[in-house]
């Protein structure tokens, strides 16, 4: 049996006033994770647009507590007023598509 080989990747992690994040770096097509830790409720974190070769699928999944998320349309054509709500708890997942 082959023993497992780990690799520290040196994981930065931020901390601040409104808790603890922390973001694995992109390597080889792999997928960027975010985990973040908030202290208190009414915590607000945002959650960016990128484009072009930098483009992203946003994934949230609430762990413990709640999360309610804002997302606007950027597609031209749609209206940029429009914002819908979501209220997630533990075991939701919500996937933002990129563009």
């Amino acid at each position: 049996m082959n023993k497992p080989q780990f690799k520290d990747i040196g994981v930065p992690v931020f901390h601040d006033d409104r808790g603890t994040f922390s973001a694995t770096p992109i390597r080889d097509g792999e997928s960027q994770v975010n985990i973040s830790f908030n202290e208190k409720a009414g915590t607000f974190r945002g959650m960016h647009l990128q484009l072009g070769e930098f483009a992203q699928t946003k994934r949230l999944r609430v762990i413990r507590g709640e999360i309610i998320d804002f997302i606007a349309s950027m597609i031209p054509g749609d209206d940029p007023n429009e914002v819908l709500q979501f209220r997630m708890t533990p075991g939701q997942e919500l996937t933002v598509p990129k563009g």
